[in-house]
């Protein structure tokens, strides 16, 4: 079989693919999606360049709700560095579903996120969809989430499942994303954070607005 005639078998696959999707399209219902950031505790150690998380012992595996946007702007002010780093993960629990994670894996994501975040919302859609990329390939922070179904005193509602740190982060962006907030950076000169856009505020938090007045009155 030659390359003419397996593109033209792939050509009718997709169009009998693009058929079967405008025939029977998929059931929009509307219930409230919860997302209760619950990340589960583990023993972390960095051994080399990995990261090597293990469950808790049974009695300390509960799982602790958590707040995803402090976590998000915590990660993102991390220094480089292993003590950092294991301070981190030692106070949150798994930063993804693996066992073994790069280190190196790991910064390359917090590059990454302080870029994307300032981005346009459609740059972020883009990058959070299973197919946003050219429209068939996933974006770098699409990620797959699991959803359980609730019943609560006759009122339905789909609980999103996060269980790490990167669960977490990325559940935040995306709730952002579909409401519309875009982000900011904070204007002190060494802080590496960007914070959702929504007043005219200019600095992540009340330290980072202090020690950029205390430099400005240096200065004069």
């Amino acid at each position: 079989m030659d390359i003419r005639s397996l593109g033209k078998i792939w050509a009718l696959a997709q169009r009998e693919i693009a058929t079967a999707a405008r025939l029977h399209p998929p059931q929009v219902i509307r219930v409230p999606l919860l997302f209760p950031f619950v990340i589960s505790p583990a023993q972390t150690t960095i051994n080399g360049r990995n990261v090597r998380q293990q469950q808790q012992p049974a009695t300390a595996r509960v799982s602790k709700a958590i707040d995803a946007r402090h976590l998000s702007e915590e990660f993102q002010e991390l220094a480089h560095s292993d003590a950092e780093l294991l301070r981190f993960l030692n106070s949150y629990g798994w930063w993804d579903e693996r066992s073994i994670v790069p280190v190196e894996e790991v910064w390359e994501f917090q590059a990454w996120l302080h870029l994307f975040l300032c981005g346009s919302n459609t740059f972020r859609a883009q990058q959070l969809s299973s197919h946003g990329l050219f429209g068939r390939l996933p974006g770098l922070l699409a990620r797959k989430f699991s959803l359980s179904f609730e019943w609560n005193q006759g009122a339905p509602s789909f609980i999103v499942e996060t269980n790490c740190c990167l669960d977490a982060i990325t559940a935040t962006v995306l709730i952002d994303v579909v409401c519309g907030i875009r982000y900011r950076k904070c204007e002190r000169r060494d802080c590496h954070i960007s914070f959702p856009r929504r007043s005219r505020k200019r600095f992540h938090n009340r330290a980072c607005q202090q020690l950029a007045l205390v430099r400005r009155t240096r200065k004069r």
